[in-house]
């Protein structure tokens, strides 16, 4: 598994994607948080999507083109920030099976480590 760029190093390259991806970045360069995660792949995806009338939050089971209307340029941008910022590289059979926000989030945290945020592992031991 490759390193995670900096924040620093990284920042830059978000600036054309505003400021709820930074500070989404940020907060999950420190922490590693699946909750975290999916604020910034959310982030990302409200930057090069359009969120549906009335919806203020991303669902997983919304489908990339069809609810976001993110068309094929949207959609390799997309992968290819995310590639970059959890430092990971998805096989494009993998892209192309892509369909939902699910899909492509399961995508990317099957090469990432995440830390669970408290309140959410399993605490039945």
């Amino acid at each position: 598994m490759m390193d995670l760029p900096s924040p620093e190093a990284a920042i830059p390259r978000l600036a054309a994607y505003g400021q709820t991806v930074a500070d989404a970045y940020r907060a999950y360069h420190q922490s590693r948080n699946a909750d975290y995660f999916e604020r910034l792949t959310d982030a990302i995806l409200c930057d090069l999507g359009q969120l549906p009338a009335g919806e203020s939050r991303v669902r997983g089971d919304w489908h990339l083109q069809k609810d976001l209307g993110m068309d094929s340029i949207a959609l390799a941008e997309a992968a290819f920030i995310m590639e970059d910022l959890f430092a990971v590289r998805l096989d494009n059979a993998t892209l192309q099976e892509i369909q939902t926000v699910t899909d492509l989030r399961q995508a990317l945290a099957h090469h990432v480590q995440l830390v669970e945020p408290m309140g959410r592992a399993d605490s039945s031991s």
